[in-house]
């Protein structure tokens, strides 16, 4: 399929949602980026509204910053690299990406400015199953909390911060359709999750989450998302999701509900395990 022909498909939409690729699955994301670069333009990203959650936010405000791909992806290799040679299973597998994501938003000085002109609405899950967006921040403090909430699975990940005094995990998990079509009813969805993509982009759950430093591998994710960004679009998925019948049958389509269970249990074990500490074992 041309460039040509695919621009005559699907114009530049107003939003794009990147949802739920794990960090296994991020090579997919950036092979979608490629494609979407060639049909729409390398300042494609200053053309439409963008809602992120979960691993890929911080790739997104890369893309929002004017980072060249070769700059996400080998930030990205650098992060899986690190997992690798010095794990933190006891700390949390979460610390080289948070180094990573302190470093992209230290060495952009005028990164809160950019935000305002290019947004980007960041999606966190708070008690127990709410999805909520935020779109602007008071400092860098405040987005790197709400980049690290996005992607918090617990006890993969350690305790994050609490968001305005509310303790929140994953993003994604608790994304629903609805909440894609009350943003924008023509909003672009990508994502492993098939409820909440408008592209045939399937990866296992070991594939979604299992960080892989093979290089075939890499490549052979990429080359998935670049074809599947636009030569096999769910046409007929997309009309029966985004259809006033289906939407009132199940409101909370694309709910991950069973890993919200576990994040939720995983942050009680978080909690206690912090009680225990401070009250009984320091004390």
């Amino acid at each position: 399929m041309t460039t040509k022909d695919t621009t005559q498909i699907i114009p530049i939409p107003p939003a794009i949602y990147v949802g739920n690729f794990g960090l296994g699955g991020c090579p997919v994301l950036f092979g979608i980026f490629k494609h979407m670069k060639e049909v729409w333009g390398d300042d494609f990203y200053e053309k439409t509204a963008w809602y992120a959650d979960g691993f890929s936010v911080i790739f997104v405000i890369q893309l929002l910053c004017g980072h060249t791909s070769t700059q996400i992806e080998q930030g990205y290799k650098s992060v899986i690299r690190k997992m690798h040679s010095t794990p933190n299973y006891w700390t949390g597998q979460n610390i080289w990406l948070d180094m990573y994501v302190q470093y992209i938003l230290q060495n952009e000085p005028k990164i809160l400015s950019i935000l305002e002109t290019h947004p980007i609405h960041i999606g966190v899950t708070v008690p127990f199953c709410q999805h909520t967006w935020k779109d602007s921040w008071k400092s860098l403090e405040e987005l790197y909390k709400y980049v690290k909430a996005s992607y918090n699975i617990p006890l993969y990940c350690n305790h994050c911060e609490t968001i305005e005094g509310e303790e929140v995990v994953y993003g994604s998990y608790s994304c629903t359709l609805e909440d894609l079509i009350l943003v924008d009813e023509n909003i672009f969805k990508i994502s492993t999750n098939p409820t909440l993509s408008d592209i045939f982009c399937r990866l296992s759950t070991w594939d979604t989450y299992f960080i892989n430093q093979e290089e075939s591998l890499y490549n052979y994710f990429f080359g998935l998302g670049y074809e599947s960004c636009f030569n096999e679009i769910d046409r007929n998925n997309i009309d029966d999701r985004n259809s006033d019948d289906s939407m009132n049958k199940n409101r909370y389509r694309g709910m991950n509900v069973g890993m919200l269970w576990v994040c939720w249990i995983g942050k009680g074990i978080q909690l206690t395990y912090e009680y225990i500490v401070q009250e009984i074992i320091e004390k």
